[in-house]
């Protein structure tokens, strides 16, 4: 996952969040939310919208987007 062009701050928190939610930490107290077309995808704030997926052997990082990017991929996937 490319990380370089966002900022250093949403960098580091999105790396915080991944190593917690590996550890068992519960989506909700990250302030995060399980989307409802895919419960495996986990979509949590960090400055920017960080999306995980849940697999067997941990969490899996997808994509850290803008919120504009974030509504977008929502909107498109419930059409």
């Amino acid at each position: 996952m490319e990380l370089r062009h966002l900022p250093r701050k949403v960098v580091l928190r999105a790396r915080e969040i991944i190593e917690v939610l590996g550890d068992g930490e519960s989506v909700r107290e990250l302030g995060g939310k399980r989307m409802r077309w895919d419960r495996r995808i986990v979509s949590v704030p960090v400055g920017y919208r960080l999306l995980c997926r849940w697999e067997r052997d941990g969490v899996l990082p997808l994509r850290v987007m803008s919120h504009e990017d974030y509504n977008s991929v929502v909107r498109n996937t419930f059409r």
